[in-house]
């Protein structure tokens, strides 16, 4: 509860700071700022570029579960060293695979919002959006007038077709 509150408190603090900023580079003019909304989790689950760096990601984790089941086995078998010196080895590498991990994850979704993000602009622009919102963190309600998700989907599987 005290989450969602400060999301959205810091939402309403964003909107607020950007229409000060909007209506300072307009000139002090007044007109209402427009407001586009896209759903980031349909853009990583539905376009090629996000499936395909879903697939990446999750052949990665398996190859690191693995890897990581192979030294388990490994270090079990080794008797020369004491239990307690194998388990802080296989505990270090595990959090070590999981920091690799997320790593990659976050690497991918940098990929796939360089790529998104122009197509966003391009398209805020030609509606004449002033700001964009990631409906899934963010927004309580908006219009589905105001959604641009699937004209970013569109645009994006275009620039890069099912591999």
């Amino acid at each position: 509860m005290k989450r969602t509150v400060v999301v959205v408190l810091a939402t309403l603090f964003v909107v607020g700071a950007a229409t000060t900023i909007l209506r300072a580079q307009r000139g002090g003019e007044s007109s209402p700022l427009r407001v586009a909304t896209i759903s980031l989790t349909r853009i990583a689950g539905e376009s090629n570029e996000g499936k395909a760096a879903n697939q990446r990601l999750m052949a990665f984790r398996d190859k690191m579960a693995s890897d990581l089941a192979a030294k388990q086995k490994e270090l079990q078998q080794d008797q020369a060293r004491p239990a307690d010196q194998r388990q802080a080895e296989f505990t270090r590498l595990a959090q070590q695979s999981q920091t690799e991990w997320q790593n990659m994850q976050r690497q991918l979704q940098v990929d796939v919002k360089g790529k998104m993000d122009p197509i966003v602009a391009e398209i805020a622009t030609q509606h004449g959006f002033d700001l964009v919102l990631n409906s899934d963190a963010a927004v309580v309600w908006s219009s589905k007038k105001s959604d641009i998700t699937n004209e970013v989907l569109t645009k994006l599987n275009a620039a890069a077709p099912p591999k």
